[in-house]
């Protein structure tokens, strides 16, 4: 089922210009489409109209068969959010997890086989019955990702999905999404990292609210444009100009190995 923006327009209360918009565009049933773009540009409000939290103030958003965003089943989108906190409901994890799985399950005993399926798979056991507020921010992240697993969503939308993992559960994370790719989910991965470049089909570049769909070689020199100016401001907040002088170390995992070592 494809999903097609028709001249989206998304503007915030306060806001005098739109924050998004307007944008149109198609993301076919099953690919895999990467975006990425500079800060405050519109990536995340993308998002969050695909998950359904936004609506636009014009223009639409629709499936393939007609559906409006508004009418489409409570399943159909899984969305992990940034700050991977702000969509926990449960007080432990295997609540959390279990809480999603009787939003769309259809029995006990699928409700209790999609828990155990999503917590196996990203690789939480042991931790089932630790409260949220005892998590590390990593797994805070993974626990997110097992609910949306549990959802079992035709569409997954994922901002910024490496965020606060570090080496393996990034491995882990990009695992489970070569499997949901297989399975032909259609996949939005909203991020900065280049690793999600050979991943995708797809790119959309969104700034100034405004979406463009780019080839493969100008998201790669996009991004590394994009990044080497966010390394350049870190080392400069921090006084180490210095560093920077050697560009092969602007690599998410060599900063990260620079700033806490």
């Amino acid at each position: 089922m494809d999903i097609i923006f028709d001249h989206v327009v998304v503007q915030y209360d306060t806001a005098s210009a739109s924050a998004l918009g307007p944008v149109s565009c198609v993301i076919h049933g099953g690919e895999c489409v990467l975006i990425s773009g500079p800060n405050g540009g519109g990536k995340t409000t993308f998002a969050r109209v695909l998950a359904g939290v936004l609506l636009p103030i014009s223009g639409s958003l629709h499936l393939s068969d007609g559906r409006q965003r508004q009418d489409w089943p409570a399943n159909m989108v899984g969305w992990l959010q940034q700050e991977a906190e702000h969509q926990i409901v449960g007080t432990s994890v295997v609540e959390d997890v279990m809480l999603s799985s009787v939003w769309h399950a259809k029995s006990r005993r699928e409700v209790v086989q999609r828990t155990h399926r999503a917590i196996v798979r990203t690789r939480m056991r042991g931790m089932e019955r630790r409260y949220w507020d005892t998590l590390s921010g990593g797994e805070l992240h993974l626990s997110a990702v097992a609910a949306i697993l549990a959802q079992q969503a035709q569409i997954l939308v994922l901002d910024e999905p490496e965020t606060m993992l570090d080496a393996s559960a990034q491995r882990l994370i990009a695992e489970i999404l070569a499997e949901q790719k297989r399975e032909r989910t259609t996949l939005i991965i909203v991020s900065h990292d280049p690793r999600w470049i050979n991943f995708a089909d797809r790119y959309l570049w969104i700034a100034k609210g405004l979406a463009r769909e780019i080839s493969q070689h100008e998201m790669q020199e996009s991004m590394s444009d994009d990044w080497t100016r966010f390394c350049r401001g870190v080392v400069e907040l921090i006084g180490a100009e210095k560093w920077i002088e050697d560009s092969e170390r602007c690599t998410p995992g060599k900063l990260a190995g620079y700033l806490w070592p």
